[in-house]
């Protein structure tokens, strides 16, 4: 399971963090991806996915591409082409740092898989 970290600063503010696995953190609020001390910056679009995955533990980590287009592409312009390349530089990414972790095609959706 996920563990999210929050950490609350003197200023009310909310600091989002999520323990993915031993060694592997993502930063959100920073868009940081970061494995053994070693850290990577995250695009907007990639983090924000990363998030959307790590919110869906009580399904799994499954977000079916509906979700994907709604939060990734408000204004309705999204294509299941745009929907696979976003999903693929997040595979990218996160790859770079830890091949343990998968994102993998569903129906109708995608799956991180832990």
């Amino acid at each position: 399971p996920i563990i999210k970290i929050v950490k609350e600063m003197n200023d009310s503010s909310s600091i989002r963090s999520y323990k993915l696995h031993e060694g592997f953190i993502f930063h959100a609020d920073q868009k940081v991806i970061e494995f053994n001390g070693r850290q990577k910056y995250l695009q907007p679009q990639p983090s924000k996915l990363l998030e959307l995955f790590l919110r869906m533990e009580e399904t799994g980590y499954v977000l079916k591409n509906s979700d994907i287009s709604e939060n990734l592409w408000s204004d309705g312009s999204a294509t299941n082409d745009r929907i696979h390349k976003a999903v693929a530089r997040l595979r990218s990414n996160i790859k770079e740092l830890d091949s343990s972790i998968d994102i993998e095609k569903c129906v109708d959706g995608y799956q991180l898989v832990l």
